[in-house]
């Protein structure tokens, strides 16, 4: 009998942090319990190891994202509900019969596609709905959690608007936020150059020198960027008169609108974020004269549009961490006891979000 299936034949209980209405994430969400199913030939059974809570993750419970789950009653009867959460890292604990010569107990995976509702214990889904990972690619459990959202978007940014070369120059704003320095380790694979904008702040020239560690060529706060008669000699001088040919922005607002002013002609800025929450203005003059172009990328609407080229772009992540490209942004890990009660379940969630930097949720089971 299979590992998980003796484990499933004791009528686990699973724990799910889900919700019925959208709203404020501390007041609408709660901790269901459900019956693990004993998956069919076609099916798996997993445990969740490790599930990051993401900006997008909160904007779905707050309604206000593209993106969003289908409210079933499938683990709650009388209430439609959805759970929370789009990555993670999970553990296979039992296998369909028709499965079992691809897959095995103790084997790793990660979602291959959006909406299956990640702040859990167990799901039991079609192998399809995930993607076979090699833990022992990664230094740690965090890293395999979040290998699908920030690590994909950072190659993309680099790679799916302008076709840089070694040598070639990009900007980005919020240089500091986990995709940001995800870019950096990438770019500095790839032999890019960057100039990097981070927001003024009391510990900036540390984290300027942080961020270089990472692969930064040049890091300059929001302020500096905004002194235009200093920028306009320097940028020239770091760049050696070959500008930027690709600016990245998660800021919008006068920021995203200073940074456009030194890039190339032709250059193209490529959004994947509006943090400052702010319109994007491009003076005119942009348009005609340097003729830039601009991009938006969502990683959710290319993966659903290209779950095959996803697959393969995960698989590629995950060999970066491998060969050392890539490595983990510092993030809090958060104790989850995997048969706590409802509330105690639900409590370090509640507490997490909001709370300042990255978390990820690392859930502890008796055996």
């Amino acid at each position: 009998m299979a590992f998980g299936a003796t484990r499933i034949a004791r009528q686990m209980l699973g724990r799910a942090i889900a919700y019925s209405e959208y709203g404020n994430p501390k007041q609408v969400l709660r901790c269901i319990q459900y019956p693990v199913q004993h998956c069919s030939p076609e099916e798996l059974t997993v445990r969740f190891l490790a599930s990051p809570i993401n900006p997008s993750d909160i904007n779905q419970i707050e309604g206000v994202y593209p993106s969003r789950p289908s409210m079933t009653t499938d683990l709650t009867p009388n209430t439609p509900s959805a759970v929370a959460g789009n990555e993670g890292v999970v553990e296979v604990i039992d296998v369909g019969s028709s499965l079992r010569d691809r897959w095995e107990p103790g084997q790793w995976a990660v979602m291959s596609t959006t909406n299956l509702g990640t702040w859990r214990t167990h799901l039991t889904t079609k192998p399809e709905n995930l993607i076979r990972v090699d833990q022992y690619a990664f230094h740690n459990v965090q890293e395999a959690a979040s290998l699908t959202v920030n690590p994909c978007t950072a190659f993309m940014l680099l790679h799916s608007a302008v076709k840089l070369q070694p040598g070639d120059w990009f900007m980005q704003t919020g240089a500091n936020s986990v995709v940001g320095m995800n870019i950096l380790q990438l770019a500095r694979h790839f032999g890019y150059n960057s100039i990097n904008i981070i927001r003024a702040r009391p510990d900036a020239e540390s984290l300027k020198e942080r961020l270089r560690q990472l692969g930064a060529t040049y890091v300059i706060t929001d302020e500096e960027l905004m002194q235009r008669s200093e920028m306009k000699k320097l940028v020239p001088k770091w760049t050696e008169n070959n500008p930027p040919k690709l600016g990245i922005d998660c800021v919008s607002g006068r920021t995203a609108t200073e940074m456009s002013k030194y890039l190339a002609n032709s250059a193209t800025i490529s959004t994947y974020g509006g943090m400052s929450r702010q319109p994007l203005g491009i003076p005119v003059s942009l348009l005609i004269f340097k003729d830039l172009r601009f991009h938006g990328f969502w990683l959710t609407k290319w993966k659903d549009e290209q779950p095959s080229k996803f697959r393969d772009l995960v698989i590629q992540m995950q060999e970066y961490y491998r060969r050392d490209v890539l490595h983990s942004p510092d993030v809090d890990l958060v104790d989850v006891d995997a048969n706590a009660e409802p509330a105690d379940f639900l409590k370090p969630f509640t507490d997490s979000i909001g709370a300042h930097g990255k978390k990820v949720m690392l859930f502890h089971y008796d055996n």
